[in-house]
C-alpha cells in the first residue's frame, strides 16, 4: 500500500500574523496590501442544537435528537492606507476578493485544514480615517473543516489508517480491473457500490467522484448510468481500520480528507 502526502504550501511565517486569514490559498496580507488579520474566532468547541420535548408534569425533557448548526467565523482585522484614494482602492479589492459565493478558508495556525464559507456580514467601518480596525463574518454552511486530501493505493484492497472521528466520505475512488468484466464491485463491510451492465476493460481505470452529484467516468466518458440501484452511495463512509475491497480484482485508489470540527 502506498501513501501519498499532499503538496505542502509554505507561507512567510515571520511576516504574517499567527492567525492570518487565508482565502483560496493565499493570505489576505498578500492579497491586500495594508491588511492585517488580528483574530479569527469560532474555531473552538462546538455545541449542538438539541431537539427535545418537555415532560408533561415531570422534571426535565425527552431528548429526540441533536445536530450541529452552521459555523460562523468572526474575523477582526486592521486596514492601513496612506491616503483616501488608497483606502478606497483597498476596500474595492477586498470586495472583489470576498464577494464570491464559496470561499476556501484557512487560518495560518492550522493551515492543513480548510473551511468552505461565504462573506455574511460586515459592520460600517469607522469614518473619516485611513487606518481602521473592523470586522467581517464568514458563514460556513458545513460546520466541519477538512484536511488536505491524501490518496491511498492498493491491489484488491486498501486499508483506512487515518483517524476518523466523524463521518468520512471518499472524494474519489479509482478502480482498474485486471481483467475485462461486466460488473465492478467496491465493498466496505456491509456497504457496497456496484456498477453493472457494462463492458469494463481490463487495465482501463474507472473513476467514481463523490459530492453533491456522484459521477462515474472512464476514458470514453460518463458511465454514471451503470450504478446499481442498491448501491450505498450516500452512506459509503470510511472509518479507521476499515478494509475496502475491490471484489473483481485489480488496482484501487481512494482519495479522502480527514474531517474535524
Amino acid at each position: 500500500m502506498q501513501f501519498i502526502q499532499p503538496t505542502e504550501t509554505r507561507y512567510d511565517l515571520e511576516r504574517l500574523p499567527s492567525e492570518s486569514l487565508i482565502i483560496n490559498g493565499t493570505p489576505m496580507e498578500e492579497l491586500v496590501p495594508g491588511f492585517r488579520t488580528l483574530s479569527v474566532g469560532g474555531r473552538e468547541l462546538r455545541g449542538r442544537n438539541i431537539n427535545a420535548i418537555n415532560r408533561q408534569g415531570n422534571d426535565g425533557a425527552i431528548f429526540l435528537d441533536s445536530k450541529l448548526e452552521p459555523r460562523v467565523l468572526p474575523v477582526r482585522y486592521k486596514l492601513t492606507a496612506q491616503d483616501n484614494a488608497e483606502f478606497r482602492y483597498l476596500f474595492n479589492k477586498m470586495n472583489a476578493l470576498l464577494q464570491r459565493e464559496q470561499l476556501s478558508i484557512r487560518v495560518l495556525d492550522e493551515p492543513e485544514y480548510s473551511y468552505t464559507g461565504t462573506l455574511e456580514s460586515v459592520p460600517d467601518v469607522p469614518q473619516g480615517r485611513n487606518i481602521v480596525v473592523s470586522d467581517l463574518t464568514l458563514f460556513c454552511a458545513d460546520p466541519y473543516k477538512y484536511k488536505d486530501a491524501v490518496t491511498v493505493n492498493g491491489t484488491n484492497t486498501v486499508d483506512i489508517l487515518m483517524d476518523t472521528f466523524y463521518d468520512t466520505y471518499p472524494q474519489e475512488i479509482t478502480i482498474t480491473p485486471t481483467n475485462s468484466t461486466s460488473t465492478l464491485t467496491i465493498r466496505n463491510g456491509n456497504k457496497e457500490i456496484k456498477l453493472v451492465d457494462g463492458s469494463f476493460v481490463g487495465g482501463q481505470p474507472v473513476v467514481i467522484r463523490f459530492g453533491d452529484d456522484i459521477t462515474v467516468t472512464n476514458q470514453n466518458g460518463s458511465m454514471t448510468d451503470k450504478i446499481a440501484l442498491h448501491s450505498d452511495l450516500e452512506n459509503f463512509t470510511l472509518n479507521k481500520g476499515d478494509t475496502v475491497q475491490f471484489v473483481e480484482g485489480g488496482q484501487i485508489s481512494i482519495k479522502v480528507s480527514q474531517v474535524m470540527l
